[in-house]
């Protein structure tokens, strides 16, 4: 049986998937690998481009980074004043306040951070209304962590939402103390 044996439709037919056949095998050998090669190209020349401008960008960071820590005032902590700030809130607000633990200073070269761990139940609503107080108004330090917990008393068998609050406070060491 020969080619011109075939119909003329046939023919067609078999001249399209040899066609296609030979489209994906040239496409298999050979430009997928230069595609590949392209997008890598491209992505070492942006590489290359950016660590030529890194020393502008590392200046250019550098005067935002004094900037900013020109710009934002520097936390006073004063942990008496938070524990009354806490303790009055949780009078006018029907909270509890169950345990003030003591801080926790955590030392680095330029700075220490100063953690208050504070156990208070009562409401959802007013231990939210607590955090957004001493975060959002008093400002008196980050609320780093706020961990929820149901507690159920065996006595009065009830169940009472208790909260972990963790503040933490950055302070910059002055000369002195980095010796």
């Amino acid at each position: 049986m020969s080619i011109l044996s075939i119909n003329p439709r046939d023919r067609f037919r078999l001249l399209l998937l040899l066609a296609c056949f030979f489209l994906i095998l040239i496409y298999q050998l050979s430009l997928k690998n230069t595609i590949n090669v392209y997008h890598s190209y491209q992505q070492n020349r942006k590489a290359v481009e950016s660590a030529e401008n890194a020393p502008l960008l590392i200046k250019k960071y550098q005067t935002e980074i004094k900037k900013i820590t020109q710009e934002i005032p520097q936390q006073i902590y004063n942990r008496k004043k938070v524990f009354e700030l806490i303790n009055i809130f949780c009078y006018n607000n029907d909270l509890s306040l169950m345990h003030f633990y003591p801080e926790n200073r955590e030392e680095q070269k330029e700075f220490y951070t100063i953690t208050n761990k504070v156990d208070v139940q009562g409401s959802f609503i007013n231990i939210l209304k607590l955090c957004y107080y001493l975060e959002q108004e008093e400002q008196s330090g980050h609320l780093a962590s706020c961990h929820f917990q149901i507690i159920k008393e065996k006595r009065k068998k009830k169940r009472k939402l208790k909260a972990s609050l963790y503040l933490q406070y950055v302070q910059t060491r002055t000369s002195d103390e980095k010796k």
